[in-house]
């Protein structure tokens, strides 16, 4: 037999990428750049919404928009994260989407991933997180209003402190600054 011997730098590059393909987050997601269009995962999100927020109402103007807000970089990992979800429903439920199971169910999966590890709870954490503003906040509601919540946000413009200086501690050096 003839093997071809290869050299330190050689051995050290296969071991690495050995490492870098079999690591903790699968590559997919390390590359992951694909901003999504049109709102195509809006039928998962929302079954995700109703899941997680009870009584959510799923006609709310905006819903689903601060998934696909440049501001909150989740955008690039929509179509990873949902995908993850139907797989889920596939394999515990036999159902093709997440969007097609009821309520419980999906409450069902939704604490498989957060009680689970690695990338798939992290993902579903960040999209617990951004619901929770999205909703509780009115943040894309045009009103600035949370219906489950009986709250509307007031308007900047006409709620503003009129003696700030009042709030507001002496400055230690002229121009403001601690040093």
């Amino acid at each position: 037999m003839n093997y071809k011997l290869c050299n330190r730098r050689q051995a050290l590059t296969a071991i690495a990428s050995v490492a870098l393909t079999s690591a903790c987050t699968p590559l997919k997601v390390l590359f992951a750049n694909k901003e999504p269009v049109g709102k195509v995962y809006d039928p998962t999100l929302i079954a995700f919404m109703e899941a997680i927020i009870p009584g959510v109402l799923t006609e709310s103007t905006g819903l689903t928009d601060i998934y696909y807000d440049p501001y909150f970089p989740f955008a690039p990992y929509l179509e990873i994260f949902t995908d993850d979800l139907d797989k889920a429903s596939a394999k515990k439920f036999n159902a093709e989407k997440f969007s097609e199971l009821s309520v419980e169910r999906r409450i069902d999966i939704v604490a498989d991933k957060l009680s689970g590890g690695g990338i798939a709870r992290q993902f579903s954490l960040a999209a617990l997180f951004l619901a929770q503003l999205s909703i509780y906040t009115g943040l894309y509601n045009s009103e600035g209003i949370c219906e489950l919540l009986d709250f509307k946000c007031t308007d900047s413009e006409t709620e503003s402190y009129t003696d700030i200086v009042k709030y507001t501690g002496e400055p230690i050096t002229r121009d403001g600054n601690p040093s």
